[in-house]
């Protein structure tokens, strides 16, 4: 039995759009005050003060960083927009699609996987897999919605223990 199971794994083009709309207005904002900065600049409640060069300096840092998240958002989009990326569970391993910053698929044998955790880090929800010495993320908003998310969980998790009782191996 071949019986292969796919789930689409890609941004989302509103929330992705969205974020690059807003990086792009600090960019402007960070580009304007930087070319026309005169004054210093006071963090964390006097903490630290920075006279008008070390300000400037900030604001052209803060307007590359934002310029920098204004094209990932843009590749975001377009993969968003012209992506059909799945990820394939098949009897024998999991296939994960590149991601924008790193485009290679990855291939894991549910053999390998040792682990899988469903965590949440402040209001993300991501699917860890242990791989040998190697944690595998799995982004819960990358998929079509959280009923997906979980319905995949849930089949791999079995898949995973199936593959453990043909090879009488350790349970997840």
């Amino acid at each position: 039995m071949n019986d292969v199971k796919t789930y689409s794994y890609k941004p989302k083009f509103f929330p992705t759009a969205l974020s690059g709309a807003f990086f792009a207005v600090c960019a402007v904002i960070m580009f304007q005050t930087a070319l026309t900065n005169d004054r210093g600049a006071t963090l964390f409640h006097r903490l630290i003060e920075l006279g008008p060069q070390d300000a400037t300096i900030l604001y052209w840092f803060l307007f590359v960083c934002s310029v920098g998240f204004v094209l990932t958002a843009l590749l975001a989009v377009h993969k968003s927009l012209t992506s059909d990326d799945c990820i394939s569970l098949t009897e024998a391993e999991l296939i994960i699609p590149g991601i924008i910053l790193s485009p290679q698929e990855v291939r894991i044998r549910l053999s390998d996987i040792e682990a899988i955790n469903d965590e949440k880090i402040g209001r993300q929800r991501m699917l860890s897999l242990w791989v040998g010495a190697k944690k595998r993320r799995l982004v819960a908003a990358l998929f079509e919605n959280k009923k997906t998310y979980e319905e995949f969980i849930d089949t791999l998790t079995t898949s995973v223990q199936k593959d453990r009782l043909k090879n009488n191996t350790r349970q997840v």
